[in-house]
């Protein structure tokens, strides 16, 4: 079996996030060390602060919080950024100045590969995480969908041709 790339995950997570759109990239992701006898991917969550996921109780305190995690962000190879409904997703695209996790994702997108060329980064979202990237403007000239209540918005309020 030939040597896999270890690879770093991090999932981006804020108040009101909703919580199936990061727990099932993290249960499939963690699955993928079952598969082989060294774990390939290392998930971190990363977040401002300790947060309430979705609309319920649930209380998640990240593994990084989000200004530790910005001097060791060129250390990820994926960062995952999951949707929410419109009220959270508004109130972090309305901030001024820009929200830290927009900040964050723009910070990412922009890194240049790991070790060279060798191994691409990877920023996918999940949901209505497309209006963040958006706002981060990364969508610019590639093919992105979102959840159908926010298809309009997301053509509409981002340059992304």
């Amino acid at each position: 079996m030939p040597q896999l790339h270890p690879y770093k995950a991090a999932i981006l997570l804020y108040p009101g996030v909703d919580i199936l759109d990061f727990a099932s990239p993290l249960e499939i992701l963690s699955h993928v060390n079952n598969t082989t006898p060294t774990p390939q991917i290392t998930l971190k969550t990363i977040a401002r602060t300790t947060i309430t996921a979705g609309t319920t109780t649930l209380t998640i305190t990240p593994d990084l919080l989000l200004d530790d995690a910005l001097p060791t962000l060129q250390d990820y190879d994926i960062l995952i950024v999951p949707g929410a409904g419109p009220p959270v997703t508004d109130a972090l695209l309305a901030q001024d100045p820009i929200a830290p996790e927009i900040d964050l994702v723009r910070r990412f997108a922009a890194l240049p590969p790991k070790d060279g060329a060798r191994v691409p980064r990877t920023l996918f979202s999940v949901c209505t995480g497309a209006l963040l990237l958006g706002k981060a403007g990364v969508l610019k000239g590639v093919t992105v969908t979102t959840h159908y209540t926010a298809l309009e918005e997301l053509r509409g309020d981002f340059d992304l041709f």
